[in-house]
């Protein structure tokens, strides 16, 4: 299983883009070979994305949704290249930005 490097990951994503979705608290879980931060999403306090590096060494991202102990998933994205990390992090955490076409296209999967 390939080991992500967080500092090459956290690269992927520009500092604009970091800026943009209010991200902070930025962690990696070494086991889980995740990238986790907290980001502000549609007003909320409790949203979190997460970068797991898969397997087949590609990308997976995760929007979630925590409020009263429960955890909602928003979108989940699979199997992305390393340059595709930057749009679909700014697409999932702006409001206008995850258009239906394009979350067709990208592969990414709005949760029901």
């Amino acid at each position: 299983m390939p080991v992500m490097i967080p500092k090459q990951t956290l690269a992927q994503i520009t500092s604009n883009t970091l800026m943009c979705i209010g991200a902070t608290n930025i962690t990696f879980n070494e086991p889980d070979n995740t990238l986790k931060m907290r980001v502000r999403v549609f007003n909320n306090q409790r949203t979190y994305l997460s970068v797991h590096l898969n397997g087949l060494d590609l990308y997976d991202v995760k929007l979630e949704k925590i409020r009263g102990g429960k955890v909602t998933t928003l979108y989940t994205a699979y199997a992305l290249y390393c340059d595709q990390i930057n749009e679909t992090v700014f697409r999932m955490c702006s409001p206008n930005g995850a258009t239906a076409g394009w979350m067709e296209e990208v592969g990414i999967r709005k949760a029901a």
